[in-house]
């Protein structure tokens, strides 16, 4: 058997969330040609990844009602993270939100993999859920909005992407 290749996992859902990976794929990239990744997302960051698995929305953002009903989304994302883990080996996941990555997260931090967050930039003065709930997962949680850091105990200053 060979050894799997190892790669970056990045988490991310669909709008700014997506910009925003796109964008810190894009810094990542120009300061280093051999960056391989993974994406897990709404879909694919067509910036040179090594594969893109699809992660549905795991939440209504108007009706909490809603919620309830992407189960399947969760089990989704969850099936292909199973698959990312099977085939290749994750040396570091990195999310820019929102709530679908907390799973995801989750079982990386279990497993032992180092796990970033970073907090939206759109969050300037209050907190995301998912920021409240990766904030006591993440190996490090970023701010893009020095006012965050009241907020967040943990958190660091990254600027923004």
């Amino acid at each position: 058997m060979h050894a799997k290749q190892k790669v970056l996992l990045l988490i991310y859902g669909e709008g700014g969330h997506r910009t925003e990976m796109v964008r810190l794929v894009k810094q990542m990239t120009s300061s280093s040609s051999s960056l391989l990744y993974v994406s897990l997302g709404s879909s694919p960051l067509k910036s040179g990844e090594v594969a893109h698995y699809f992660a549905p929305s795991t939440r209504h953002k108007y009706s909490w009602i809603k919620t309830f009903f992407l189960l399947p989304g969760i089990i989704v994302t969850f099936l292909n993270l199973l698959r990312i883990l099977y085939k290749y080996e994750v040396t570091g996941a990195i999310s820019t939100g929102p709530g679908l990555c907390v799973t995801p997260m989750l079982i990386m931090k279990l497993i032992g993999i180092k796990t970033l967050y970073i907090e939206s930039f759109c969050r300037i003065y209050s907190r995301s859920i998912s920021g409240i709930i990766m904030s006591r997962i993440a190996d490090r949680f970023l701010v893009q909005s020095e006012e965050l850091l009241s907020l967040y105990p943990k958190a660091e200053y990254s600027g923004r992407l």
